[in-house]
């Protein structure tokens, strides 16, 4: 994802609202994590299905305007925080009137900040040239006001050398930049593809906001023939792959402007048959494609320059150093169509009435074979059992790529890899695709009659182990709270999907932790299992990852914590538990939270006494002692 990229995201107005919402955020959320502070748009269809779509759109987008602004204002929150920490020893210690300005730079800082708020969201300006105008304006004052109390918080560090500030500046920088990164909604428009509401004006707006220079720095600039030569056999090639001319016709050329048809002269005089030929694939390794450019004098450097180009408008793709992957840096994506379209046979609906004639299609040809069937089934679900979301390389191969050969599998493997869409697990013919796992509650037995203590737990024939003489079952709990805010959106989802994959367990397949069958939500939690040899014997540790669902009366600090129930269970009189899997867990979300920018976690140890109940010896499930 470019970050000077429009991002678009097209939802049915004859879903329920909750749904509606819900989907929404997953979206910003994704768009978010790959490119912070991006433009992103909102495109509702079906508007002929419901009978006052206005209305509908106004509510949900409400709804999603509260969600968002208590996530950004949880970042503040920490932000305000960590900023009266940083400067309450300096304040102390200074005798000149630095710390008064650094006050009157946070009040501006503020101030502006609360504009960028107000025009981030749709609804809060029609028009959508003062919207950008204001917040562009906003976002240059905020990185000045920044530099401006930096500034000052250096200065008055210089005159506290024995005080070590680095980590805690360290901390205020990403945040800062978090809270100028927020989610910025340009614009809501519906439509009806059937009665053709709205496409116009959707036609439009969208044009406008293309050719607004603040948003797309390249429009209106100057750009070497030879980059839009690329461009334009690219674009050749997708024409050829949908069936279309090899080349426009003379009356499309007699329409184009001065430029256009610059370009095309300038391809026709430079052209060669090899150059377009490698341009005409959906992907093509970058060394054919610097080597067929060489021949019309092209080198490496010019054709580098020209997919960084590209790259940004979104025309070729050509990932080079924003990925780790080797295979990735030394393919060109000529058509980006054809990720789309491999794709949406992965990550789409699961409902045959939701899905286009293509897919719906496919289905229809997977399940000719009952077992191909079944293991669709489990992938997507049915109205009698809840989908997982695991995907096996048959179903992937045979059929939802199908028609596409071997390389193309590996390389749409190796992307989808590489940016978290799909997920190998431990055996590597099975994968994980995170947006199609599951999202409802966790089972009652799971967390009830309380999360510390479900009866799945309680039913179990639990070891016995020895604490200080003591007797006790061996159970563990552990909670952790977020300290001024909340769970980022996404992020209890990546959490299950890095326990599920093999690289979580350093390639240990015997550790591989196996969510229990159709007993994983991409929300509200999982339940892990594991059987290993330890202590002579064999034992089975169990947890319960999980956060506050609908059936519970939680509280609002309840609805802020990761909690981790487990237990073992020993299949004879011999064995002992090292506690590997609960361990585990908890070392994914301490580096998780490490890697998340202003997320705090307080880790929290509980205990169950002989009574079964939580605490000092409380019933209510309240918190007990905070680990250091």
């Amino acid at each position: 994802m470019s970050p000077g990229a429009l991002f678009l995201h097209v939802v049915r107005c004859n879903m329920a609202e909750h749904t509606a919402v819900a989907v929404l955020l997953e979206w910003i959320e994704a768009v978010q994590q790959e490119a912070p502070g991006a433009n992103m748009g909102i495109i509702w269809t079906h508007i002929d299905c419901v009978e006052n779509a206005t209305a509908m759109q106004a509510r949900v987008l409400e709804q999603l305007h509260t969600e968002i602004e208590q996530q950004v204002q949880a970042v503040g929150e920490v932000l305000q925080h960590l900023e009266d920490e940083y400067m309450h020893d300096l304040d102390v210690k200074q005798q000149t009137d630095l710390p008064a300005q650094w006050v009157r730079a946070r009040q501006h800082r503020d101030a502006t900040l609360a504009i960028l708020d107000q025009v981030s969201m749709p609804g809060c300006c029609q028009n959508t040239y003062i919207k950008v105008t204001e917040m562009e304006s906003s976002l240059h004052m905020l990185k000045r006001h920044h530099f401006d109390m930096c500034l000052i918080e250096d200065q008055m560090a210089a005159g506290t050398p024995d005080m070590d500030r680095s980590l805690l500046a360290a901390q205020l920088k990403k945040l800062r930049t978090q809270r100028m990164q927020r989610p910025r909604i340009l614009c809501s428009h519906g439509v009806s593809s059937l009665t053709g509401q709205g496409l116009h004006v959707l036609q439009i707006a969208l044009a406008r906001l293309m050719m607004d220079s603040r948003l797309f720095e390249s429009v209106g600039k100057k750009v070497p023939l030879n980059y839009s030569m690329l461009e334009r056999l690219a674009h050749e090639g997708r024409m050829q792959a949908r069936g279309g001319a090899e080349h426009d016709s003379e009356v499309t050329e007699a329409g184009r402007a001065d430029w256009e048809q610059a370009v095309t002269q300038h391809v026709l005089e430079r052209a060669s048959a090899g150059l377009r030929e490698v341009c005409s694939q959906a992907c093509v390794s970058l060394g054919d494609l610097e080597e067929a450019a060489a021949k019309i004098g092209m080198d490496k450097a010019e054709v580098r320059s020209a997919l960084l180009f590209l790259h940004g408008t979104g025309s070729v793709l050509h990932y080079g150093s924003d990925t780790w992957s080797r295979t990735l840096q030394d393919t060109v994506f000529m058509q980006p169509q054809f990720i789309i379209d491999a794709m949406k046979c992965i990550i789409r609906e699961r409902s045959a009435t939701d899905v286009n004639d293509e897919v719906r299609t496919m289905d229809a040809r997977v399940r000719q074979n009952s077992y191909d069937a079944e293991m669709l089934d489990r992938f997507l679900g049915t109205d009698k059992i809840h989908g997982s979301g695991v995907l096996t390389r048959q179903l992937l191969t045979r059929y939802l790529w199908g028609h596409l050969n071997s390389r193309q599998h590996a390389l749409l493997l190796e992307l989808m890899k590489a940016f978290r869409l799909l997920r190998p697990l431990a055996n590597h013919d099975t994968f994980l695709v995170p947006a199609m796992m599951p999202q409802r509650p966790l089972p009652d037995e799971y967390v009830t009659p309380h999360w510390w203590r479900p009866s799945k737990a309680t039913a179990a024939t639990v070891a016995i182990m020895h604490v200080e003489d003591v007797e006790r079952r061996a159970e563990m709990c552990m909670m952790y709270k977020v300290l001024g805010g909340r769970l980022p959106l996404g992020f209890m989802s990546e959490l299950q999907v890095r326990l599920a994959q093999s690289d979580c367990v350093d390639q240990d397949e015997e550790l591989h932790f196996v969510a229990e069958t159709a007993v994983v939500d991409r929300v509200s939690g999982s339940v892990l299992s594991v059987a290993y040899t330890c202590g002579g014997g064999t034992v089975r540790e169990w947890a319960i990852l999980s956060q506050a669902h609908s059936g519970e009366a939680a509280t609002g600090e309840a609805s802020n914590c990761l909690r981790i129930m487990g237990w073992a269970e020993l299949s004879s009189c011999l064995g002992a538990t090292d506690w590997r899997l609960f361990q585990r867990i908890l070392k994914v979300i301490e580096g998780m939270a490490h890697s998340a920018p202003g997320l705090s976690l307080r880790k929290m140890a509980l205990y169950v006494d002989r009574r079964r109940q939580c605490g000092c010896g409380c019933g209510s499930g309240e918190l007990a002692k905070p680990l250091e």
